[in-house]
């Protein structure tokens, strides 16, 4: 017989302890879980080295709610590690309910719950409002039947993904592979035009093409300095070399430090500061369209092209291509949390420079090639969004006992 019922009345919760941070360290025996760690669910970004009360031992297959910002539950799949504040655990589930049960059905209360929070500066979520939660509980058989049809659905998602995965490197690796063969001049049917252009070309170091090169500012608060401005930042990157507008902050700056930092049509934008694990620093953006005063951040750095020497987009191409290569790594200097370019490095890397004319002719052949492999990567996330939308309508269905 199916009933609702508030969570408070079929598990518990234990919220996670406020382990000393002097104890915090990345090379600890154990991990220690924090809000930052719940969406890859494996690993933690940093151990703790002190003693502990095994209580707070997560361990693979546990289900664990973040109270800070995004209201979401996780299920943990790594190595035991510890439940640190403000992430909280469902445990202790009455014998009448299975735990996967309410994995599936919690998120969409926690989605309401955070659109309906107030905040000043991040979301706070209580392990109360968790448990006075009004979830619908079937049977326990019933309960099953429908964790099982989810985890086929939700299996057969997993092979769509990574299907769209697959199809998408693909893609990339179709456009990587001509920037191959147009920048490292090895012949082939496909570019053989393109080859032959920059076969015989000369090479000229990056510094010798650009006009100015200079790093960027952050400034301060708006209203403070004389200018407002947009400030564009690494997070204003987008994938295909082009620069989010909608996301750039309001910053303000002295005349003095806008003058020849103020963006123009043709720049490039060297991200010298950031990247990750997996992925170098140095990817570059290009400005297409400039509205009202806009500089990029103290963690990038503008480069003007000199046109008369250089065609921007060829240059563009060359340096994305550059970083898509990981020959970007071999400039950069690795800190704890972060990754610097040494510019006065980066800016001696020979670029082919074959005429502008031969330069435009490339752009146009690159231009076509980003555009059917961004025609790709669109239908791609078409497909991905259908099937996050069918998952939730399916699970919508579920839980109003209509599955």
């Amino acid at each position: 017989m199916s009933k609702s019922v508030l969570l408070g009345e079929i598990l518990d919760i234990q919220n996670g302890f406020a382990f000393d941070s002097k104890h915090f360290s990345p090379s600890a025996p154990i991990g220690l879980i924090r809000i930052r760690d719940l969406r890859n669910g494996t690993v933690t970004e940093t151990g703790y080295a002190g003693s502990y009360d095994p209580a707070y031992l997560v361990h693979a297959g546990d289900f664990l709610i973040g109270m800070d910002g995004e209201f979401r539950c996780y299920m943990w799949k790594g190595a035991p590690a510890l439940l640190n504040q403000r992430v909280c655990r469902l445990h202790k589930f009455r014998r009448d309910v299975d735990p996967h049960y309410v994995f599936y059905g919690i998120n969409a209360h926690l989605e309401r719950i955070e659109a309906a929070t107030g905040y000043t500066t991040v979301k706070h979520l209580s392990s109360r409002t968790v448990k006075e939660i009004e979830f619908y509980l079937p049977a326990l058989a019933e309960q099953q039947r429908i964790v099982a049809k989810l985890g086929e659905l939700d299996a057969d998602l997993r092979t769509l993904s990574e299907c769209l995965d697959a199809e998408l490197l693909r893609s990339a690796q179709v456009r990587l592979s001509v920037m191959d063969e147009i920048f490292a001049y090895r012949p082939s049917n496909e570019t053989r035009e393109a080859t032959a252009i920059i076969k015989q070309r000369p090479l000229k170091q990056l510094e010798e093409l650009l006009f100015v090169s200079i790093g960027g500012v952050w400034g301060s608060e708006p209203g403070v300095e004389d200018i407002d401005v947009r400030v564009f930042r690494s997070t204003e990157l987008m994938r295909e070399g082009d620069l989010n507008v909608q996301t750039a902050v309001r910053r303000s700056v002295g005349a003095g430090q806008l003058g020849s930092r103020r963006l123009q049509p043709g720049d490039l934008l060297l991200e010298k500061s950031g990247g990750g694990p997996n992925t170098p620093v140095g990817r570059v953006g290009f400005v297409r369209l400039v509205s009202g005063p806009s500089v990029c951040s103290n963690f990038m750095q503008l480069m003007r092209p000199d046109a008369t020497k250089v065609e921007p987009r060829y240059l563009h191409y060359f340096l994305m291509w550059i970083h898509q290569t990981g020959a970007s790594a071999a400039f950069q200097n690795n800190s704890t949390n972060i990754r610097n370019l040494r510019i006065r490095d980066y800016v001696k890397i020979l670029v082919p420079t074959p005429s502008l004319a031969e330069q435009r002719s490339i752009v146009g052949k690159l231009d076509e090639l980003q555009s059917a492999c961004a025609e790709v990567s669109a239908n791609i996330e078409r497909r991905r969004t259908k099937a996050g939308e069918l998952r939730q309508s399916v699970l919508a269905a579920s839980f109003r006992g209509e599955l």
